[in-house]
């Protein structure tokens, strides 16, 4: 049975293609403050085609998050492109009946996709990604951004 649960683990993550650029960053899971910005900076070889950027979420039961939709300000910043892009989205913490969405053990990873980034002989740049609410954010352990 353990050897059929191993192929099948071998099989999906074969099957998963390389992502280009994959980065997490802690934020304090008591207090992630509207100015406790994070930052990504990004340097990957070329792309050959028009590559997704996925925002990675981490929650954790630790410290539960009680609200059922997390905004964040998410600011692209890449250098073969003339202006800085900013996007204002609600991550779906939870469904609605409060059963948490994600995976994981310890932590529980949400992945959404969040925009296109169009091909360049190089993509360097610096994402940044903060909460936007008036208050502290509690529950959430680490964000991440990821190149497919």
């Amino acid at each position: 049975m353990r050897n059929i649960l191993l192929c099948i683990i071998l099989i999906v993550v074969g099957c998963t293609s390389p992502a280009a650029y994959t980065a997490f960053c802690p934020v304090n899971n008591e207090q992630w403050k509207p100015e406790d910005a994070v930052c990504f900076d990004i340097k990957t070889t070329a792309l050959q085609d028009t590559s997704s950027l996925i925002l990675l979420v981490r929650t954790c039961e630790a410290h539960h998050f009680q609200q059922r939709l997390l905004p964040l300000a998410i600011t692209q910043d890449w250098h073969h492109l003339k202006t800085p892009r900013t996007d204002t989205i609600l991550v779906e913490i939870a469904d609605t009946l409060g059963h948490w969405r994600g995976k994981g053990i310890h932590h529980r990873d949400i992945t959404l996709p969040l925009s296109t980034v169009p091909p360049a002989d190089s993509l360097i740049g610096k994402i940044t990604i903060r909460p936007c609410t008036a208050t502290p954010v509690h529950g959430i352990s680490h964000v991440g951004v990821e190149l497919r």
